[in-house]
């Protein structure tokens, strides 16, 4: 990965994405700081679980990803990361999302056909990660 990539993922902060103007499956993403607010601060489950459908429907739709996409995953990334290392619901499902979508990806590695682009690059994606 190009390390000023790297390093743009690693340190953007929610505040400096223009969410207003970005697209999602219903509209723009102007929800997604209040929504990733709510995730990061695991305060109750009942707004975790509204917070996580809301940006769920919104970040992909009938294997359409969006403009906002990328930049959803960026801090859904983080907010996966804090919550592995402080375990926030031991006994709860909710984090278990990340681990079988990954797992499902991997399943899915003998259907890639590596002479397709993008198919190859989610390959590279997916084989990196095995070890999650």
């Amino acid at each position: 990965m190009d390390t000023a990539i790297q390093t743009y993922i690693e340190t953007v902060q929610v505040n400096d994405i223009p969410w207003h103007r970005l697209t999602t499956t219903y509209g723009r993403a102007t929800d997604f700081p209040e929504a990733l607010d709510v995730l990061w601060n695991m305060e109750s489950i009942e707004t975790v679980d509204a917070a996580g459908e809301a940006l769920e429907l919104n970040i992909e739709h009938q294997s359409t990803l969006w403009h906002a996409t990328p930049f959803a995953m960026i801090f859904l990334l983080r907010i996966f990361k804090k919550a592995q290392e402080e375990v926030v619901f031991p006994d709860d499902l909710f984090f278990s999302f990340y681990y079988y979508s990954l797992q499902v990806l991997l399943l899915a590695i003998p259907l890639l056909d590596t002479s397709d682009e993008g198919e190859a690059k989610l390959l590279g994606i997916i084989s990196a990660n095995r070890s999650v």
